[in-house]
């Protein structure tokens, strides 16, 4: 298996690649997802606690490490990077930081669950006002954000379950048993 970011050309046709499996920072088990809001490549690898920043050549900008393994990453406006974690707690669910690393700030995500980090996963956007969407994968929640990280409102879909069926793992673990989001 080729695992490795490609880059292709608007026609489709392959221009470079860059990384091959491995743990090293060049290298990748499993990349989940990136986002490329100008000149910059941000990159979840999941088994990870970091996001690696890459220029659109694919020279290594740098990487931000993070307190819990990375789920997913989007840009604001600003340039600034959020990012979302399997966290066992809402504090560390969804973090914005710079390009240089630096934490600007923790979102205290209304919906986070006390079920534990593998039901917390969530997948965020950014929509045309520069406002956060979380929506999380296995609740039938989406929370809407300000640029400060102030909720401002939470709804769900119609006709979705309320949560993700259930299923026990080694007599021992509850986990989603199907993703909603």
């Amino acid at each position: 298996m080729d695992i490795c970011i490609k880059k292709y050309s608007k026609n489709g046709k392959f221009q470079k690649k860059f990384g091959k499996h491995g743990k090293n920072l060049n290298e990748f088990e499993s990349p989940a997802s990136l986002a490329i809001p100008k000149k910059i490549i941000a990159i979840v690898d999941e088994p990870k606690k970091n996001v690696l920043l890459l220029g659109t050549d694919f020279t290594i900008k740098g990487s931000i490490n993070t307190p819990e393994f990375v789920r997913d990453v989007c840009f604001d406006k600003n340039g600034n990077l959020f990012i979302t974690c399997f966290a066992d707690d809402n504090q560390n669910l969804v973090l914005l930081y710079d390009l240089n690393g630096n934490l600007i700030r923790r979102i205290n995500c209304k919906g986070a669950s006390d079920k534990g980090a593998l039901w917390n996963c969530a997948s965020i956007a950014i929509d045309s006002k520069n406002e956060l969407l979380v929506a999380y994968r296995y609740f039938n929640l989406i929370e809407r954000y300000d640029n400060k990280g102030n909720h401002i409102t939470s709804f769900s879909v119609p006709n979705l379950p309320r949560m993700s069926k259930e299923k026990i793992i080694g007599n021992r673990f509850t986990v989603p048993d199907e993703i909603l989001f």
